[in-house]
């Protein structure tokens, strides 16, 4: 302020926080997934495990449509266990924590042991497994256990595909 009581000029003193501010709603964005994850596996473990018991007859006789009824609801609960697994992975890998056990593997003898794996699911399920792999491939550097769950995972959703699109089309 000078003499008159008048400004003579005004200073203005400003940081840039946002990329404090990013930083922190990603920390509270991993907390809040991390907490959603828990809390959705828990129940879905229980619903998964009561579905099991019920349809094992450990709780008495149920009838043929009940059964199938049950097996729908199985198959849902495990759908929406592996997307909970898959959300939480999925943040892992985005964030930079998910480590990679990187090896030579040969990527065909996975793939046969994982459809081997599989096959009494498909059974199961009255559905055929058929492959047609080129022999002698190359070793490739890979992560053995993510790309066993990647076979897996995808096996499992086209076998629950195929079930719902059969039991559509041929209702009981």
């Amino acid at each position: 302020m000078n003499k008159d009581r008048s400004f003579d000029g005004f200073y203005c003193f400003a940081k840039d926080v946002t990329e404090r501010k990013y930083q922190e709603s990603l920390e509270i964005k991993a907390e809040l997934i991390q907490m959603v994850s828990h809390e959705l596996r828990t129940p879905v473990h229980s619903v998964k495990e009561g579905l099991s018991i019920v349809l094992e007859g450990l709780t008495g006789e149920i009838t043929p449509e009940q059964k199938e009824v049950l097996n729908i609801s199985k198959r849902c609960v495990d759908r929406l266990a592996r997307l909970v697994n898959d959300v939480l992975a999925f943040h892992k890998l985005e964030a930079g924590v998910i480590e990679f056990h990187m090896k030579a593997e040969n990527l065909t003898r996975i793939i046969e042991e994982v459809a081997a794996s599989m096959h009494p699911l498909a059974e199961n399920k009255n559905l055929s497994l058929k492959m047609s792999l080129q022999k002698n491939l190359p070793e490739v550097e890979l992560d053995r256990d993510k790309i066993v769950q990647v076979l897996t995972n995808f096996l499992q959703n086209a076998s629950s595909s195929r079930s719902r699109v059969r039991s559509r089309s041929h209702p009981p």
